[in-house]
């Protein structure tokens, strides 16, 4: 969002992403799966040589179809610490926007849900 020829498509998308991670963090939801661990196949795949049989395609990981809203946060600290004073405004949105959202959404909750009774 920081690129000018950019900004028009960029800069709303960060906003709905920002918007997304808000709404993922304040949902409290149960963390991903961890990152499966990877062995490398040094072996060609079937087919390959000859150029004759299907390629197997695995399956995406569990852990690579989701993110973390912590993941985000970690993300969004590397962009504050980016020298480029444009990228850091853009960051400094994104915080600005993420805390106004969690905020929102924790304020209605507590609005919403009965007081626990002693």
């Amino acid at each position: 969002a920081a690129d000018e020829a950019l900004c028009d498509i960029a800069a709303p998308f960060a906003r709905h992403i920002t918007r997304h991670f808000a709404l993922l963090f304040a949902s409290e939801i149960q963390k991903p799966p961890p990152i499966p661990a990877c062995r490398v196949s040094t072996a060609a795949p079937p087919g390959a040589a000859s150029g004759t049989g299907p390629i197997a395609k695995e399956p995406m990981p569990p852990g690579l179809c989701q993110l973390d809203a912590q993941v985000f946060l970690d993300v969004l600290m590397n962009v504050l610490c980016d020298p480029i004073a444009a990228v850091t405004a853009v960051g400094l949105d994104a915080l600005r926007r993420f805390i106004d959202d969690v905020v929102l959404l924790y304020g209605v909750r507590r609005q919403t849900i009965p007081p626990a009774h002693a």
